[in-house]
């Protein structure tokens, strides 16, 4: 068991994994990546090329997020936090399909610099009681994305901010942020038991309620 495990891509078959109190390992040609390690936090640091990134589940425990500018990697579910950052420069596209059966950590997704996209797609995402953060240009929900307990939900976009499927909290908070216009005209979208929901747009906000 790790408190940190770090993957760096240099491109699709090249970088390196450090693990915490080891000596970083570099590989160069590699094959797809299956970790069976257990780490507290998993963080992926992706390279300033434009690519496009596909979160899904790996089977029961585990997640994959492939690239299309780095190795493909498999790994057991994180007990604390998995970080995505997409890489500065590049105008990068994130899809999110779902995370590992059992996750239950926190999940941050950060474009970082460039014209990124992030798309919740085909699956539904449960976070099992983790906080979600998103940071992107553009922000799109089509498929259901949840959380338990006291984990709060935070999506901060710097375009536009659209919701067509469902966005769930029990008693944590739903934060939406745009600086353009945030769009949720599903009736139900935004659900929370007894947690609060924020709107702040410096366009318009179209919201059903």
């Amino acid at each position: 068991t790790f408190t940190q495990a770090t993957f760096n891509y240099t491109n699709a078959s090249d970088g390196s994994i450090d693990l915490t109190g080891n000596q970083t390992i570099t590989y160069t040609g590699l094959e797809p990546i299956t970790a069976d390690i257990t780490a507290a936090t998993v963080t992926l640091n992706y390279s300033p090329a434009a690519e496009i990134i596909t979160v899904s589940s790996g089977g029961a425990g585990k997640t994959t997020v492939a690239s299309t500018a780095g190795e493909t990697t498999t790994f057991t579910n994180p007990t604390t936090a998995l970080n995505i950052n997409a890489g500065n420069a590049g105008n990068d596209t994130v899809h999110v399909e779902g995370l590992g059966a059992g996750f239950a950590a926190d999940l941050t997704i950060d474009g970082q610099t460039g014209g990124d996209s992030v798309i919740f797609q085909n699956a539904p995402t449960d976070l099992g009681g983790g906080t979600l953060v998103v940071r992107a240009e553009i922000i799109t929900v089509n498929a259901a994305v949840s959380t338990s307990g006291t984990g709060t939900i935070t999506l901060n976009a710097g375009d536009d901010l659209n919701v067509n499927a469902q966005v769930t909290t029990v008693t944590g908070a739903l934060v939406l942020t745009a600086v353009d216009d945030i769009t949720a005209i599903g009736t139900g979208d935004l659900l929370t038991t007894s947690g609060t929901v924020t709107l702040t747009a410096g366009g318009m906000i179209n919201y059903a309620g």
